[in-house]
């Protein structure tokens, strides 16, 4: 039970993030800068009402200076809103279509545009909710010094973000869907990344080597809620939307939004945040933290696992592995059975080796959906490991093959000038530059 202390501080944070939301949509504005420079007590969370913002749409004019009104006024209910169902596109980068709304009043020049920028440096954010995936048109990010401690992988599915900056939070490792992404700026410095693990007794591998992690094993056999969440997140393949994007099963098979009084509390929760508008009737509390949703079987074996999706939200994956049959079924999992570690120098195609583990990089989390599905990983850094192998067995050759006693005879050449001769000595003729 919250204290009465706890209660205001929530209460005016709540009150402070309505009140920048219905600003952002009455104005049309899609910028939200509310870093700590502005809002001096620091939030410590990012509310669900922030999928809201997915109904902007701002239009501004050539002159980029918009002056607009709505064509009615809008009144939202934020806390009890149902956002609206979206399809997946179901690869490895999925992404998620923007939520309809209406429109606001226009000129002949204006044109649109869905811009969403977040502003919250300097704050106390320690996790980020399934709702901030949702605003498809977000194109900055910016979460410097916060208590960040993980990145869902569900950032994969905003496909406007152009800027991100996590820097000086508490993240020990960045999601591996990561590596697929494009961005023009990424900035991850000042965060406490999990090292690779070290064995005394084994050679210092090279710095073009890649890191691997061995396989941390959460279940060998997916439990049964696991699997029936898996069947009904999985796309149905003759059911799309009007985009050709295909429903889930749970879409076509039932009838939604379902009652949260049919299932119990956990499932109910992980539906809602993996398929919006799935669950009817939201709660007005805050979401649950995924750890207090069930215990998670944990590795007593590894520091990497100390801290195994505590601040993530529920999500749909989709295992990496390439042993699955393209064109088959799509392997969908809500929790993984296995993960490993990669340290990398790019991610999202920018370098940031530099602001990694030193001579290692970025660590990122894999994760895949049955055992044995990340051994994959191993085959990869082979080849380079490989390489660096016959290079330094061919410059051990090269020193090998070069004789150890040897002359360099300075003669004069047909044009006058000097060319270098090597003259091996042998044994019983003496050597070279003793011949007239």
């Amino acid at each position: 039970m919250l204290s009465e202390d706890e209660s205001l501080v929530e209460q005016t944070e709540r009150n402070v993030w309505d009140t920048a939301i219905t600003q952002a949509i009455d104005t049309a504005h899609g910028v939200i800068d509310l870093s700590v420079n502005n809002y001096s007590r620091g939030l410590t969370t990012i509310p669900p009402s922030i999928a809201d913002l997915a109904k902007l749409v701002v239009l501004r004019s050539s002159s980029r200076n918009p002056v607009l009104q709505p064509t009615s006024p809008r009144t939202l209910a934020r806390s009890a809103t149902v956002p609206a169902s979206y399809p997946f596109a179901w690869t490895s980068s999925a992404r998620i279509p923007l939520a309809k709304s209406a429109s606001f009043a226009t000129s002949s020049h204006a044109y649109p545009s869905n811009e969403i920028q977040l502003y919250l440096a300097k704050n106390a954010i320690t996790r980020l909710p399934a709702e901030l995936f949702r605003l498809t048109s977000l194109t900055v990010l910016s979460l410097r010094s916060n208590a960040l401690r993980e990145i869902p992988p569900q950032i994969v599915h905003l496909p406007s973000l152009q800027d991100v900056n996590v820097s000086n939070n508490n993240l020990r490792w960045l999601p591996a869907e990561m590596l697929s992404m494009k961005l023009n700026m990424l900035s991850v410095r000042g965060n406490p990344w999990v090292e690779p693990p070290t064995d005394p007794k084994a050679p210092q591998p090279p710095p073009s080597a890649k890191r691997i992690s061995p396989t941390i094993v959460h279940f060998t056999v997916p439990p049964l809620t696991e699997l029936c969440l898996r069947v009904l997140l999985a796309p149905d393949p003759l059911s799309t939307y009007e985009d050709g994007t295909q429903k889930t099963v749970l879409e076509t098979t039932y009838i939604t939004p379902i009652v949260r009084e049919d299932a119990p509390p956990g499932f109910i929760e992980t539906l809602h945040s993996c398929v919006p508008g799935s669950v009817a009737q939201p709660s007005d509390a805050p979401a649950q933290s995924p750890a207090k949703l069930g215990k998670r079987s944990r590795s007593r074996h590894s520091r990497i696992d100390e801290r195994h999706d505590l601040d993530s939200p529920p999500g749909i994956g989709i295992c990496p592995s390439p042993a699955h049959a393209p064109g088959g079924r799509v392997p969908v999992f809500v929790r993984h059975a296995e993960e490993r570690f990669t340290w990398e120098r790019t991610v999202a195609r920018r370098d940031v080796g530099a602001e990694g583990v030193p001579g290692a990089g970025v660590p990122v989390r894999w994760r895949g959906c049955s055992r044995g599905c990340l051994d994959f990983l191993e085959e990869e850094a082979a080849p380079a490991a490989e390489q660096d192998a016959l290079a330094k067995d061919a410059l051990a050759k090269d020193a090998a093959a070069q004789p150890a006693d040897a002359d360099v005879l300075m003669q004069d050449d047909e044009d006058g000038g000097l060319q270098a001769t090597q003259v091996v000595g042998v044994e019983g003729l003496g050597s070279a530059l003793e011949f007239d």
